[in-house]
């Protein structure tokens, strides 16, 4: 779902990023596309418990390396 976007910028919520090749995790929470330079950044949030911060911070990121 788009929540936003002008000439430069399209902001979008729990959308499926499509690629050439089938990835178990491709719904990041939010991406932020730069039209003209062809750029995605993906944002994946979570609210862990103090103890588990890092483990989860290692957790999305591992889960999200192929889509990057």
């Amino acid at each position: 779902m788009t929540v936003a976007e002008n000439g430069d910028i399209k902001i979008t919520w729990d959308t499926t990023v499509y690629m050439d090749k089938s990835l178990n995790y491709n719904q990041p929470d939010f991406t932020l596309v730069r039209k003209n330079i062809q750029e995605w950044t993906i944002f994946d949030t979570a609210v862990p418990a103090d103890k588990k911060i890092i483990n989860t911070k290692k957790e999305k990121a591992d889960r999200y390396q192929d889509l990057a």
